[in-house]
């Protein structure tokens, strides 16, 4: 199976999705690849989850907070074997190689559906499709969904995160958990615990 790329947008995916300056984005998945950071070199332990309570689909919501896209854990200490993702941060001037490198530890902790909001969130995106994209190459593994929300506000994400977005149906009984990660800005965070009155 091939890495899947769905929006609420009907009839279009967000590599044909037009930019602000109305010309058309094409999102091209690479599959380059780069000396790739160490496991180990990850926190070891697992960071504070704040509890925002369930989703739509009554899976539990947590919000986590890091200080930069280096700062992933190896360990989430999440309730379920899978999970969705929402990554908030500007990805600006970070380099492929360290979003692969998180691409690929979210992955291996469990990541059923990735969605990704701020500056630069198609590179986000096209991060897990390149790498579910080397997995699928070795052996055969679930598809993984994908969406960037490069012209959509911060609530208009949350809102698909948690209404919408849901994993292919090989994740059904084990992606029980959604979880929010803001990167690198505490103005995001205190505005996500606003919408989900934490």
């Amino acid at each position: 199976m091939s890495v899947a790329s769905n929006h609420k947008d009907a009839g279009r995916t967000e590599a044909h999705r037009p930019a602000n300056d109305g010309q058309p984005v094409r999102v091209t998945e690479t599959t380059a690849h780069h000396t790739r950071r160490p496991k180990d070199t990850f926190p070891r332990v697992s960071v504070h989850l704040v509890p925002l309570g369930r989703d739509q689909f009554a899976r539990d919501l947590f919000l986590m907070s890091l200080g930069s896209w280096n700062d992933w854990p190896r360990e989430l200490g999440l309730p379920s074997e899978h999970f969705c993702l929402l990554f908030v941060g500007d990805a600006t001037g970070v380099s492929d190689e360290t979003l692969e490198r998180v691409a690929e530890v979210a992955l291996d902790a469990g990541c059923a559906c990735l969605c990704a909001w701020g500056p630069d969130c198609v590179r986000v995106e096209t991060s897990f499709d390149t790498e579910c994209a080397e997995r699928e190459g070795a052996h055969q593994t679930p598809v993984v969904l994908t969406v960037a929300h490069r012209d959509e506000t911060l609530h208009e994400a949350l809102e698909y995160l948690t209404e919408i977005a849901f994993p292919a149906s090989a994740y059904a009984d084990t992606c029980r958990s959604t979880l929010i990660a803001v990167v690198g800005n505490t103005d995001w965070e205190h505005s996500i615990r606003r919408r989900f009155g934490k």
